[in-house]
């Protein structure tokens, strides 16, 4: 039958640090017999001092046997506890007949009060090893206590004896209460270290056996879980060499850098936010991390947890891009064009600038597919958009239509009607003469001419709603195919005169 935990702690106790015990109690008695037994015929004084280093002894031998087989069951277990008691009463016994003698016999009263004192320290010492259980504590202190207490009184040599059996008597009761408390606190302490060990095990299995990530944190990595291990690729030991940050994509560094320190500095007491991290391979993944501030040992702690988000990130930026982004070409749909174009303009409401709408497509493109096929057609589609995305600025924006049609969006052209007009046109041309250079069209050696019309309106702010805007370059565009094609043509509103720019 499985014995109960907190039994075992107690009677290992009673064992612990046995050796200095009873090295400490045989010197002690050495000390008294050089000290005070020259009163006593010397072969009782050295009689004395065999018997209670013998007594000393077999308790620490009995000590190396507990230690060498433990108990292995409650019977076991009661019967060391029981040899340990009567170690602890030969100890006892073998003190109390010491002291008693070397009281008798001690010259001046001086030297009784030395005795009693020396003795009393040994009760006193014993007791933080021996409460662990009481009945092993009073079996050693009573036979001691008992033998000042009985010398005193009726060895009495004055006053000075019984104050001294008082006290001992008092020192008796007091260390009889100690030990009770001691006991309770001993047993409360094995409790708690035991809940505490659970609780450790509990976690780290829980820690261990997850598939998410956690780790605890300061400057850097001071835990993680195999979990954690497996997603960043590096070993828990690598990670408490490096810093925190080091892991965290420099996109995200800054990020969530600011938020460690905010939430270590109880700025921030929770959190979830998703970064991306480096792993040791060099792949970047995207998580989802969970932090929270803790104390331990006075000091701040990080604890955090991480689900790898990747593939839920790679999903929705899919889906994004089929809502957002044109397949072929890789640029903004006719949907996000008009979100950006409605940016635009607000933003121009705001400043004052002009900015321009270019619609453009490609001449004779249907010749291409139905001559060429649809692979030579889409490769075409493909480095018209490179070319146009190449002549304008990062802030501007280029989208398709569909089909051969391209919208750009040129904006910060200038508070002057004029000199916007002039811009746009500029950047037109620009466009037109990169897309009239030839065409390589997938892995044929013969090139290919194509020109492009392109018709150019000017805005500024919100005057015009985004599809009168989209309506006017239309208009636009066809001026410059009606022209002949390989054409810019500027849009005017009614009532206005062309520009000498717009009638090529």
């Amino acid at each position: 039958m499985k014995h109960d935990a907190l039994e075992v702690q107690t009677t290992e106790l009673l064992f612990r640090n046995t050796g200095a015990g009873q090295l400490a109690s045989v010197v002690t008695a050495a000390i008294l017999v050089l000290t005070v037994g020259h009163a006593h015929p010397p072969g009782w004084a050295l009689a004395w001092l065999g018997a209670a280093s013998a007594v000393s002894l077999l308790r620490y031998v009995m000590a190396q046997r507990f230690r060498a087989c433990r108990a292995a069951g409650a019977e076991d277990l009661r019967r060391w506890q029981r040899s340990a008691i009567f170690g602890s009463l030969l100890g006892g016994v073998s003190w109390g007949i010491g002291t008693s003698a070397l009281m008798v016999g001690a010259s001046t009263g001086a030297a009784r009060m030395l005795v009693a004192l020396v003795a009393a320290g040994m009760i006193g010492g014993a007791s933080p090893m021996l409460s662990a259980i009481p009945a092993a504590y009073l079996a050693y202190a009573l036979p001691i206590t008992s033998a000042i207490v009985v010398t005193a009184l009726v060895d009495a040599h004055g006053p000075i004896d019984w104050a001294l059996a008082l006290l001992a008597g008092l020192l008796g009761l007091s260390l009889a209460r100690s030990t009770r408390y001691y006991h309770t606190t001993i047993q409360r302490s094995i409790s708690l270290a035991d809940r505490l060990e659970s609780s450790e095990r509990l976690f780290r299995t829980l820690a261990e056996s997850t598939s998410v990530a956690i780790f605890t944190y300061r400057d850097c990595i001071e835990y993680m879980n195999p979990a954690g291990e497996r997603l960043c690729g590096y070993s828990l030991a690598e990670l408490r060499n490096m810093p925190f940050a080091a892991i965290i994509h420099p996109g995200d560094r800054e990020n969530a850098r600011k938020r460690g320190q905010d939430r270590i500095g109880g700025q921030e007491a929770f959190s979830q936010y998703e970064y991306r991290i480096v792993t040791k391979s060099g792949a970047v993944r995207w998580i989802l991390f969970h932090g929270a501030r803790v104390v331990v040992d006075g000091r701040p702690l990080g604890l955090g947890s991480a689900f790898d988000i990747t593939e839920r990130r790679d999903a929705e930026d899919a889906i994004r891009s089929l809502a957002y982004f044109d397949t072929l070409t890789g640029l903004p749909n006719r949907r996000l064009l008009m979100e950006r174009l409605g940016q635009v303009m607000h933003v121009g409401a705001r400043r004052g600038d002009h900015g321009a709408l270019l619609i453009l497509d490609v001449d004779q493109f249907k010749s291409i597919n139905d001559t060429e096929g649809h692979d030579a057609g889409d490769s075409l589609l493909i480095e018209a958009a490179r070319r146009i995305s190449a002549c304008v600025r990062p802030d501007d924006t280029v989208a398709r239509l569909g089909g051969d049609e391209y919208v750009v969006v040129l904006v910060e052209l200038g508070e002057h009607a004029e000199a916007a007009a002039m811009n746009a046109e500029a950047v037109a041309e620009k466009i037109r003469h990169e897309l009239a250079r030839p065409y390589r069209l997938g892995s044929r050696e013969a090139e290919y001419g194509r020109s492009a019309s392109i018709g150019v309106t000017l805005f500024r702010g919100l005057e015009r709603s985004a599809e009168a805007l989209l309506k006017e370059a239309d208009i636009a565009l066809y001026q410059a195919k009606d022209a002949g094609r390989n054409a810019v043509r500027l849009f005017k509103q009614p009532g206005t005169h062309a520009s000498p720019s717009a009638e090529r």
